[in-house]
């Protein structure tokens, strides 16, 4: 039958939730030991939550965080705003989490990362009489592949056959189901 749904809402958070459970336990002096609580947790977390192993899809949400290139100032010869210290090259957004080691690592834990996007928009509504009327809306995209120029990261691991069958880079308003059979369709 179809598997069960799990979602951990949050990766920042069960990372601040690990942390705060450190400082409980231990005190909050040593912060390389927080970090290191906080990897062991999330580590142990993703570890048991393995999809092939208990038929179940898991879905992890994380807020976008922006990096930053920084502005250089000729004049002066110095940074008028700073560069973020994490900038990656892949993209300016990404999944927001605490800290370096999740920053870079986190994401290859899971086979696919997506961006999700909310904007107001029009759409056709049809009323019970069959008469159809544009209204403004929240459209959601979930982008489930990196159009060419787009500043956000995605990960796909069918990313070639994605390309190969032009399958859409992003789907509209969609429900888990809809996500599912585009993949199931890169997959065959």
């Amino acid at each position: 039958g179809h598997p069960e749904v799990y979602l951990l809402d949050g990766l920042s958070e069960w990372s601040n939730t690990a942390m705060r459970e450190h400082d409980l336990k231990h005190g909050s002096d040593d912060r390389f030991a927080r970090w290191s609580y906080s990897k062991d947790y999330l580590l142990s977390l993703f570890s048991t939550t393995r999809p092939e192993v208990l038929n179940a899809h898991f879905i992890a949400t994380a807020r976008v965080d922006e990096l930053r290139r920084g502005i250089w100032n000729r004049k002066k010869d110095d940074w008028l705003v700073a560069p973020d210290p994490e900038y990656l090259e892949v993209a300016d957004f990404y999944p927001a989490m605490q800290g370096t080691w999740a920053r870079h690592n986190v994401p290859y834990a899971f086979k696919y990362i997506f961006y999700c996007e909310a904007d107001t928009g029009l759409v056709t509504v049809v009323r019970e009489d069959g008469t159809k009327k544009d209204m403004e809306a929240r459209i959601h995209k979930v982008y489930m592949m990196r159009p060419p120029g787009a500043r956000f990261y995605v990960r796909n691991k069918w990313e070639a056959a994605w390309l190969k069958k032009g399958l859409p880079n992003f789907l509209t308003n969609p429900d888990f189901d809809d996500i599912l059979e585009v993949l199931r369709e890169a997959a065959k």
